[in-house]
């Protein structure tokens, strides 16, 4: 889709074909109103998936209390489109959400053409493992996971300390970098390497150690050995959660879009 964009990009418009077409505002008020009760979704797998099945497995899971629509527009790519607005908050609120342990990717409809349209971006929680208990709080956690995504949350209680055997922070990830194993951190010149582990983690590539493939296809020959089931942790209850308001340093968003096949963890 992004080669045929870049393609359009490049010709050279006749007389005729740059004659400019006024579209009202009036002509697509339908669509604007449907809309606000829509949802963009795009399957990050190599399987074509049927809208059926999609709506069958989605009206189990999301248990919503009005009905709705799936309309498929190309491989994998889907318009939900919601009976009640109060649904699609529940929707977006409980993301991430995964079909056959495959990430849907899921935005708000914003009426963009397809080559616009951006599935490059998911939010996570992430567990940031082996931390001193005096490392548990609101700062450690943004400063690390601003090294990962975008922080918009750390799961802390009202005195700003995240309690248990690891500290949750949700993370907006680009899909399409390598998923990260660790980092390492040095709290009083000792170094502390602190492993991550993701709840609700998808299938995702061995060999290149990615969610999603960008336009390419997959570049990888890496090391089987080196990723595993262990990065995946059992999403808990939120032990506290104080949201973000801004980046505070995280990652900024840059877009391409493109899929292929996965590998199973």
């Amino acid at each position: 889709m992004e080669d045929l964009g870049e393609r359009w990009n490049q010709l050279k418009l006749t007389e005729d074909e740059n004659a400019k077409i006024e579209i009202r505002v009036e002509q697509i008020e339908r669509v604007l109103a449907e809309g606000d009760r829509c949802l963009e979704g795009k399957l990050i797998s190599e399987r074509r998936i049927n809208k059926e099945v999609i709506k069958m497995n989605f009206k189990k899971v999301w248990r919503l209390n009005g009905s709705f629509m799936v309309h498929e527009i190309c491989l994998n790519l889907f318009v939900f489109v919601l009976e009640i607005q109060k649904d699609k908050e529940k929707v977006m609120s409980g993301k991430l959400w995964l079909f056959d342990n495959q990430l849907l990717v899921l935005n708000v409809f914003d009426g963009m053409t397809l080559q616009k349209m951006c599935f490059n971006y998911e939010s996570f929680w992430v567990r940031l493992n082996n931390l001193p208990l005096d490392c548990m709080t609101r700062e450690v956690g943004f400063q690390i996971g601003a090294t990962i995504g975008i922080v918009h949350e750390v799961d802390i209680n009202d005195e700003g300390i995240g309690w248990g055997s690891d500290l949750r922070v949700r993370i907006e990830l680009d899909v399409r970098k390598i998923i990260a194993r660790g980092r390492t951190s040095n709290l009083a010149s000792n170094r502390i390497w602190v492993p991550l582990t993701y709840e609700k983690l998808p299938k995702l590539c061995f060999k290149c150690r990615r969610i999603k493939h960008d336009g390419g296809g997959c570049d990888g020959n890496g090391d089987k050995n080196q990723y595993g089931s262990w990065l995946r942790a059992r999403p808990s209850p939120r032990r506290g959660g104080v949201e973000s308001k801004q980046n505070h340093g995280g990652a900024q968003r840059e877009g391409s879009e493109g899929s292929q096949g996965s590998v199973g963890i």
